[in-house]
């Protein structure tokens, strides 16, 4: 690999989008001159089930050495700060609304959108999940809807596996121990992933963009440039 690259973890999907979820974050790291390998996340969990098999899982897929960065969306950022902390602490993590820690409202909204989910209720569960990925305050929008080719009890179970392992996590002092260079974004309507639940680290930055949701990568896709611009400059090993 010759050119710089990216790998980029994608957020709990039901099914996969080919990679439209994170698009905007390819589009900035393109526009950086990095080219991307995006991966699916629930994919990964499916098959290995807990966060250390699914971390391990990606490393036999992918050699973090060719990187430059990783980068992901909500869970798949979560995912991509252990992948550095854990296997190569000299690689920058680029992510985007991704807890290192839950509790309370947001374990509470995750747990509904997960049971709904194992219980074979997938509309619902996508419905639930829209409304909590809409910035606070917007007027509601129907969500997606489910494409023929879907197998709903796959979705269902992709969905529910991928969300319960971020019910009860909380690798703070792991994270701030192996001092991860990273920088998160989150937006300040969002009604999941909030400031409290990022990384807040010496090594590590919060950039908080004006009036996102959940996705302030979708929401407001300018606001991506800057902080990875400033991550690729940080002084480092890598």
């Amino acid at each position: 690999m010759n050119d710089p690259h990216a790998l980029v973890l994608s957020p709990a999907l039901a099914w996969w989008d080919d990679g439209g979820a994170v698009a905007p974050i390819v589009s900035a790291l393109e526009r950086q001159g990095l080219a991307s390998d995006v991966l699916d996340t629930a994919a990964f969990v499916e098959e290995y089930g807990d966060i250390q098999g699914v971390l391990r899982g990606i490393m036999g897929a992918f050699d973090l050495n060719r990187y430059t960065l990783v980068a992901g969306n909500a869970l798949g950022g979560t995912l991509a700060l252990l992948l550095s902390a854990r296997f190569c602490p000299a690689l920058p993590v680029f992510t985007v609304s991704s807890p290192v820690y839950s509790s309370g409202i947001l374990s509470d909204r995750l747990a509904l959108v997960a049971e709904h989910a194992r219980s074979g209720e997938l509309g619902t569960a996508l419905t639930i999940l829209h409304h909590f990925l809409t910035p606070i305050g917007d007027p509601p929008t129907p969500a997606d809807s489910i494409p023929r080719e879907v197998d709903h009890d796959r979705g269902s179970l992709r969905l529910d596996v991928s969300l319960s392992l971020l019910l009860d996590i909380d690798v703070r002092e792991e994270l701030w121990a192996q001092h991860t260079r990273a920088v998160t974004l989150i937006g300040t309507r969002s009604g999941l992933v909030t400031e409290r639940h990022a990384l807040l680290s010496p090594s590590s930055s919060v950039v908080r963009v004006r009036g996102a949701g959940m996705r302030p990568h979708q929401d407001r896709p300018a606001s991506l440039a800057g902080p990875l611009r400033r991550l690729l400059l940080w002084p480092g090993e890598k």
